[in-house]
């Protein structure tokens, strides 16, 4: 009798280091590839940081840049996880 091995499935998952590295190097842009939304609202955010600059001297801006850094973990975190539980493999833990 010939038993057959079951499928194997290669989830679609993201990487952390690379969103990492895109939101170091791009900001706002370089969090669409973990989440487009955010990516859509730190892309206003960092606008109208960049406009209140005169009065900070830039340092609202790069307030922005590591709010999207944080973002980017966080969202790309939360799609691993969603991938991993919706194959059964993990269960969200709160």
């Amino acid at each position: 009798m010939q038993y057959s091995r079951p499928p194997i499935m290669f989830a679609p998952f993201k990487s952390v280091f690379l969103a990492m590295i895109l939101a170091i190097f791009l900001g706002p842009f370089g969090l669409l590839y973990s989440t487009f939304i955010g990516s859509l609202i730190m892309l206003v955010v960092t606008f109208i940081f960049f406009m209140l600059s005169a009065m900070t001297s830039g340092a609202l801006v790069y307030l922005a840049w590591a709010i999207c850094l944080y973002w980017t973990v966080l969202s790309t975190n939360a799609y691993n996880k969603r991938i991993l539980t919706q194959y059964g493999i993990a269960t969200i833990e709160e």
